[in-house]
Order: structure tokens, then C-alpha cells, then sequence
């Protein structure tokens, strides 16, 4: 069962302003519909959201590793690991669907910090949280056909 998820409007920032080489980026299909999500690794609603995620065609999904260490405590440390691995996109939904921790030491440069401050400045305040082109924000898991419907 998904978690209830609720729509607010996000209006900190234009949806093309996000520092997208901050974020994991996913093109399925033809990549025409575009979705921006801050997830935790260790955050069970997060690996979730990433299976039903993976059902979703024709968009573009920029992922924002943002880890709540209060909550999970190696987040931080995984979502680095998985920044510096050669594939990210792999290396991310690998972690998230299957446990399968990349096999580096998580010390190259990760946008970590940045993507903290910048959910910050958006109201970001849990995980799953999505951003819609259109600047809705969502916040908890939701279906591949909830998010469907929402993207169109």
C-alpha cells in the first residue's frame, strides 16, 4: 500500500531553474514529460516510489539524492557512494530496488549539501517529495498511474 500523498504548489523556483547536474537522471521512452524528485536511499517510501518510478514512459526524472541522516543514518554515505559511481542512474535504483550498495569510498564531489540546502529553500521537508514541470509539488509515494495522470 502507498503512502497518501498530498499536492501543494511549489513557487520558490521555475521547475527549468533546478540545478539538474545535481540530480541522478532517468530518460525513459522518449523523455517528453519531466518530473524532479528528492529521495532519501534509505528512506523505505523512497525505494517504493523507485519501483513504481521505473513503470512510468516517456518522461525524464531528475533524482536529487537527499538524505535525512536523522531519520537514516548512512544515507548520506550511500547517496555519495552512489554519486561517485561511473553509472549513477544504475548504481541509484540498484540501491533502491535490490540493497546493492555501489563499491567505492563515496569521496568524490556530491552535490550532498547543496541538494540539502536547495530542498530547503523549496519546503522540502520529507521523502519521497516530487516536483512536476508545472511546479506542483507532491510529497509521498504514489502510484506509477497516480504520477501518470499527474504528468499529462
Amino acid at each position: 500500500m502507498m503512502l497518501p500523498f498530498s499536492n501543494k504548489t511549489y513557487s520558490a523556483m521555475d521547475f527549468n531553474e533546478l540545478p539538474f547536474q545535481h540530480a541522478i537522471e532517468f530518460k525513459q521512452g522518449n523523455g517528453s514529460r519531466q518530473l524532479a524528485v528528492f529521495s532519501d536511499p534509505e528512506c523505505p517510501y523512497c525505494q517504493r516510489l523507485e519501483l513504481e518510478l521505473a513503470k512510468l514512459d516517456d518522461v525524464t526524472i531528475h533524482v536529487f539524492p537527499f538524505p535525512l541522516t536523522q531519520l537514516h543514518p548512512k544515507a548520506e554515505q550511500i547517496s555519495r557512494k552512489i554519486w561517485c559511481s561511473p553509472d549513477r542512474a544504475s548504481a541509484w535504483r540498484d540501491y533502491l530496488t535490490q540493497q546493492l550498495a555501489p563499491d567505492n569510498p563515496g569521496n568524490c564531489d556530491a552535490p550532498v549539501e547543496a541538494n540539502l540546502q536547495l530542498g530547503q529553500a523549496l519546503g522540502v521537508n520529507g521523502t519521497p517529495t516530487l516536483i512536476l514541470s508545472s511546479g506542483k509539488l507532491i510529497t509521498g509515494a504514489a502510484s506509477a498511474e497516480d504520477i501518470d495522470a499527474l504528468l499529462d
